[in-house]
């Protein structure tokens, strides 16, 4: 399956690349995200949120835009 790392295949055969474009680089690592959709969903609330309390100016402008839209209807 493609877009998943599957441990029983080594790393070239995961990531098939050519050895000229693997040669071009120090340092290779796999970084795994574990799947888990509670973890993701919590992870993407939290960082939404904090954008939205940073950035309170986009908000702002993004419910006029829904106001405006909902009295056009």
């Amino acid at each position: 399956m493609k877009g998943n790392y599957n441990t029983t295949l080594n790393f070239n055969d995961n990531v098939d690349l050519t050895a000229p474009i693997l040669s071009r680089f120090d340092l290779l690592a796999v970084v795994k995200d574990e799947v888990d959709e509670d973890y993701d969903d919590a992870l993407a609330t939290f960082v939404i949120n904090s954008h939205m309390k940073n950035h309170p100016q986009i908000r702002k402008i993004e419910d006029n835009q829904e106001n405006e839209q909902i009295s056009e209807e």
